[in-house]
C-alpha cells in the first residue's frame, strides 16, 4: 500500500473523507456564500481545498477586491493557475460581459474548468489554455489590446493586501 493510499485509513484521512462527504450532501456541490454563491461544482478540486470553496470561505480575503469590480466591471480577466476553474468560472458568473482567459498547465485540471463552464452555463465566456509562458500571456493581452481594462485577479490581490499591510505598520 503507497503512502497515500494509506493516508485515506488514517484517523486524518478519515475525518477528511467525512468532513468532504457531510459537505457534498448539505451543499449539494452548490457554493453556498461568498462570491460565487450558486456556482455549481463538478465535483473534484485540483491542487487546493474543496470544502472551503463549497462552503464559500475559500481564500476570503479577495472578497473585497472582488466586489471592488462591481463599480468598474472588467472586460477581460487572466487568471493563471486556473485549478479546476473556482475563480475563472466564478467571475464569468460575477460579469457576465466578461471575457475570462484562464492557463492551467494539468490536464485534469483543464478537463475540470471545461466541466464546471459547462455545468455553471459559462463556456462561451472562457478560454482555456494549457501552460503559462510570457509569449502566450503577451500574446493574449495584444489579442484583446482594443480592451479598455485587462485585469489579473492575484496582480489585483496583491496590490490591496499590500495596501492593507502598509496601513496596518
Amino acid at each position: 500500500m503507497r503512502g497515500r493510499e494509506f493516508a485515506k485509513y488514517t484517523p486524518m484521512g478519515f475525518k477528511t473523507i467525512i468532513t468532504e462527504w457531510i459537505t457534498k450532501r448539505t451543499t449539494r456541490n452548490q457554493v453556498i456564500d461568498g462570491p460565487f454563491k450558486g456556482m455549481v461544482y463538478p465535483g473534484k478540486s485540483v491542487g487546493s481545498a474543496y470544502c472551503p470553496k463549497l462552503i464559500g470561505t475559500y481564500e476570503k480575503e479577495l472578497f473585497p477586491v472582488i466586489a471592488g469590480w462591481n463599480d468598474h466591471q472588467p472586460e477581460v480577466i487572466l487568471n493563471v493557475g486556473g485549478a479546476e476553474g473556482y475563480y475563472a468560472v466564478g467571475l464569468a458568473r460575477a460579469y457576465p460581459q466578461c471575457k475570462v482567459i484562464v492557463w492551467e498547465a494539468v490536464h485534469k485540471g483543464r478537463q475540470l474548468i471545461s466541466a464546471m463552464s459547462r455545468l455553471n452555463d459559462v463556456s462561451a465566456q472562457i478560454k482555456i489554455q494549457g501552460c503559462c509562458s510570457r509569449e502566450n500571456l503577451i500574446e493574449e493581452v495584444m489579442e484583446e489590446r482594443g480592451v479598455k481594462q485587462v485585469t489579473n485577479i492575484m496582480k489585483m490581490a496583491k496590490i490591496k493586501l499590500r495596501r492593507k499591510i502598509l496601513k496596518s505598520n
